[in-house]
Order: structure tokens, then C-alpha cells, then sequence
């Protein structure tokens, strides 16, 4: 992306023990043929805008979608046709689709969230992104309830690296709703590398700096993605030496 990445808060948890075979897991299963996704960092990636029409929502219009090298499409199968030719690092989602999602959409979008992928909610308020993500709410407790306009955004991005088994345990656990809600109690009992993570943002697109700031939370987040993957084949690595 041409945007200069900026940090981002990640409230992140890495658990090393010894073990004999890994899998970086997607909880669930991807429901379209995907390209691979590489180990290092592709110089262009794949941001994609699901975009009801041409209208301008603030200032993301054609011309800063195009400057930051983010494709568009109009359903969601364009969404999924486009990682076929390189996987999906990032997914802007005005909320119209987010309110009308079907199952099979539903399921393939928390497929993607549970993979690293950035999801910006445009337009979407806390309870609608949450429903299409399948999760209880996104809010902590000290937030109160908001609307969003159609150029406001809400971004989250999660992580799960590790055995099957063990990443079963934080599923039981409702590890994520715990985070969600501002809890970072580590697991026991975990056999293998862990590292997950969890960051959500809240923006605007109605000025210059409002872009920026949003293309670099995007950028900020990738780049986290691959070094996240990185460093857990490094602990991989490690453990089995």
C-alpha cells in the first residue's frame, strides 16, 4: 500500500511449549477455492471495497480507492472471486451487506476474520458487524451503544496461530469475547506455540487526515498479519529443535 504504516494498539498473547506438529488454523473451514497465502508480505495487497454503487461515502471515492490500490466490487462473490488470484489481506464492507448477509457469505467473512484478515465495517455500528462476525457484541464495558453514519467506520482484526487443539481451548474459554470486553486472563494447559491477537479501531473518512489514518490502520494491520505468521513459524521452529 502507498500509505506509511502507523502503529496500532494489539492486545497480543504468545505461549511456547514443546510439541510435535502445527497448523496454522482457520477455525472455519474457507467455503470458496483461495490462492495460498504467501509466508512474506506481498508488495501490493489485496484490499478489497464491497461497495453498493459509485456513491462517494466522505471522502473514499474512486480516485483515493484507486491511489491505495484497493479493488472494488459490488456482491460479495466478487469479494470472494477476488482472492482466487492473491489471497485477502483487507475487506472494507458498507453496511447494507452487512445487514442482509446470507449464511454462506456470513461463514466465508468469519473465515476471514479468523485469518488475519482486516475488517473495516463502514457505516456498520457495533451490533451489525458483531452479528455478521458471528459474536456476541464488540463493545467493552465501558463503551456505550453508537450509531455510525455512512462515513464512519468500525475496524477489527483477529489472529489465531496454533495447534487445533489448543486453539479449541480458547474457543471454550470465550477467549475473545473475554478480550473484547477488556479480560487478558493467560490459559493453562496449552501444548504448543500460541499467538493471538485482537485490535479494533474506530474512524472516520471525511477529510485528508481521516484518509490517511485510515489507510495506514489498514497498512498497520497487514503488516502485523505477516509478522504474527512470521514470528509463530519461528516459535514453531524453535520447539522442535
Amino acid at each position: 500500500m502507498k500509505i506509511k504504516a502507523s502503529s496500532l494498539v494489539y492486545i497480543a498473547l504468545a505461549i511456547v511449549a514443546s510439541f510435535s506438529g502445527y497448523l496454522l488454523v482457520n477455525p472455519q473451514a474457507t467455503v470458496s477455492p483461495v490462492r495460498a497465502r504467501s509466508v512474506e508480505m506481498p508488495a501490493v495487497p489485496n484490499v478489497f471495497y464491497l461497495t453498493m454503487t459509485q456513491q462517494t461515502q466522505g471522502l473514499l471515492n474512486s480516485e483515493a480507492v484507486q491511489e491505495n490500490g484497493v479493488v472494488t466490487g459490488q456482491s460479495w462473490l466478487d469479494a470472494q472471486n477476488s482472492e482466487k488470484q492473491q489471497a485477502l489481506d483487507a475487506l472494507i464492507i458498507e453496511a447494507p451487506f452487512l445487514q442482509s448477509v446470507s449464511q454462506f457469505d456470513k461463514e466465508w467473512l468469519v473465515s476471514k476474520f479468523r485469518d488475519g484478515v482486516v475488517i473495516v465495517g463502514l457505516g456498520a455500528d457495533h451490533n451489525v458487524l458483531a452479528e455478521a462476525l458471528n459474536l456476541k457484541t464488540l463493545r467493552n464495558s465501558n463503551e456505550r451503544p453508537r450509531s455510525f453514519a455512512p462515513n464512519q467506520y468500525l475496524m477489527v482484526q483477529l489472529l489465531w496461530l496454533g495447534q487445533s487443539e489448543d486453539l479449541q481451548k480458547y474457543e471454550a474459554s470465550n477467549w475473545l469475547e473475554q478480550q473484547i470486553g477488556g479480560n487478558n486472563t493467560p490459559l493453562d494447559d496449552i501444548q504448543g506455540p500460541v499467538i493471538t491477537s485482537f485490535s479494533k479501531s474506530i474512524g472516520e473518512v471525511n477529510s485528508e487526515n481521516d484518509m490517511r489514518i485510515l489507510f495506514s490502520r489498514i497498512s498497520s494491520g497487514v503488516e502485523h498479519a505477516y509478522a504474527q505468521r512470521a514470528e509463530y513459524l519461528a516459535l514453531v521452529a524453535n520447539s522442535q529443535k
